[in-house]
């Protein structure tokens, strides 16, 4: 099994916050000594046409995106999401979510709100913070 990180190509859109969850989770990857080769980059766009050998992803990047059934068709069967910093526009959970999140427990959550949006619903979560605290301390010049 090999891991799975973002390629994330703006539409019409340049988003610094989304680039830096890419480079955090690179680097995180480096630091468990994951060769660059063992990594898959999936479009954030294509993430539930993903057909490849089977991945595993840190899920980082806010969820905001409409899919008719949320997170439960938002990703590939082909890709295993563990989810470490996530962070949703919305309150509310369907059903079809619900029982795909927990297929995950625990859920890593980016803020408060997620957090209480996924006890809310008895799905096992945590406060995790977002994922870009773990890069390096940068250098004063």
């Amino acid at each position: 099994m090999r891991f799975a990180n973002y390629r994330f190509k703006a539409r019409g859109v340049n988003n610094l916050g989304d680039q830096m969850q890419i480079i955090a989770i690179d680097h995180i990857y480096g630091k468990m000594g994951i060769n660059s080769q063992d990594i898959v980059y999936i479009d954030y766009h294509d993430l539930k046409n993903y057909t490849d050998e089977y991945v595993i992803l840190p899920v980082t990047m806010p969820m905001v995106d409409y899919f008719p059934n949320g997170f439960a068709d938002r990703f590939s069967d082909h890709i295993i999401p563990v989810f470490l910093g996530v962070t949703m526009v919305k309150e509310s959970l369907s059903s079809n979510e619900i029982e795909y999140l927990r297929r995950f427990e625990p859920i890593g959550c980016r803020d408060e709100r997620t957090l209480m949006t996924m006890r809310r619903y008895g799905i096992s979560s945590y406060l995790h913070g977002c994922i870009t605290i773990t890069l390096p301390k940068r250098r004063n010049h």
